[in-house]
């Protein structure tokens, strides 16, 4: 990894590569979809973080092209690829901007979870009723699937209600992770160690805690517009409580000594386990708002 970091940040020409790379096989290998897309993400929050936003918006640009000749090659139009680019990497390019200035990852996740509330917004400013759009088209794909077809359409309602929620989560998801991942590899490059202290600190704080709960409580007891709303919101921002669940692991593992093979273990079960053991580190995160695990341990030191 160390390696890879050096090379993005070797120069414009090699940070391009490693960010329209990374995505452009991220679409061509749907199992390794998301840690490709990740790591396309984290060149370019590496490059932000450490350079500035101007070295951030070339290596966007970039790439940006270079991913939509790719999409001409591939699907006889640019227009896809510079779309997928620009929806993939803008957001990761404003929050490591954010993270750049403030040097503070509660207000840097506080502006990602913002993005995720105007794409939101803007869903249901576009197509009025975000649900339907989606039950549209799932309803469209099932006619076209004789085996699975029947089961698909059974579900379409449950599904398309929540479409919008998960893609913006998702979203949030992605850039969180991107973040991490350059974050980590400017630690690895400029500040040994300084990655893992900082992670093993993310505290969203009790303020933001209550919000949430607020918001989980609207969405369960409300009907109508309003609780369809609130419950799109409270899965979006149980997004920052999920990465400080995963924090809160870290630490753990840390302070007492554990062997390194726990986090592998967290890691994996957030892989196959999905979306359990994704709720419940979102309940663990959540719960360290108020009960703050960690000013119970000692830091063992970096990570």
């Amino acid at each position: 990894m160390r390696a890879l970091a050096a090379f993005v940040m070797g120069g414009w020409l090699s940070a391009v590569l490693v960010v329209a790379g990374m995505t452009v096989l991220a679409l061509l290998l749907p199992p390794l979809t998301s840690p490709l897309a990740y790591a396309g993400g984290g060149g370019l929050a590496l490059v932000t973080l450490r350079r500035g936003p101007g070295a951030g918006a070339g290596v966007l640009t970039g790439a940006a092209v270079l991913l939509g000749l790719a999409s001409q090659l591939l699907a006889g139009s640019m227009v896809p690829g510079l779309a997928a680019g620009l929806v993939l990497w803008v957001p990761v390019w404003l929050a490591a901007g954010v993270l750049r200035t403030t040097i503070a990852w509660p207000l840097t996740l506080l502006a990602v979870v913002a993005m995720g509330i105007a794409l939101i917004a803007l869903m249901h400013l576009a197509l009025g009723d975000p649900a339907g759009w989606w039950a549209a088209r799932m309803q469209a794909l099932a006619e076209r699937l004789p085996d699975q077809g029947l089961a698909l359409a059974e579900v379409v309602p449950a599904l398309s209600r929540w479409m919008t929620a998960v893609m913006a989560a998702a979203l949030a998801v992605g850039v969180v992770a991107s973040l991490l991942l350059g974050r980590w590899w400017q630690s690895l490059l400029y500040n040994p160690g300084g990655f893992g202290r900082e992670f093993r600190a993310l505290q969203m704080g009790r303020g933001y805690g209550l919000v949430v709960l607020l918001l989980v409580l609207a969405g369960a007891l409300l009907g109508g517009a309003p609780g369809r709303l609130s419950a799109d919101l409270a899965l979006v921002a149980a997004v920052p409580l999920l990465f400080q669940g995963i924090a809160v692991v870290h630490g753990l593992v840390v302070a007492r000594g554990m062997h390194r093979g726990w986090l592998v273990a967290l890691y994996v079960l957030l892989l196959v386990a999905e979306p359990h053991a994704a709720m419940l580190a979102t309940l663990l995160g959540w719960l360290d708002t108020g009960l703050r695990f960690r000013g119970r341990m000692p830091d063992a030191g970096a990570s």
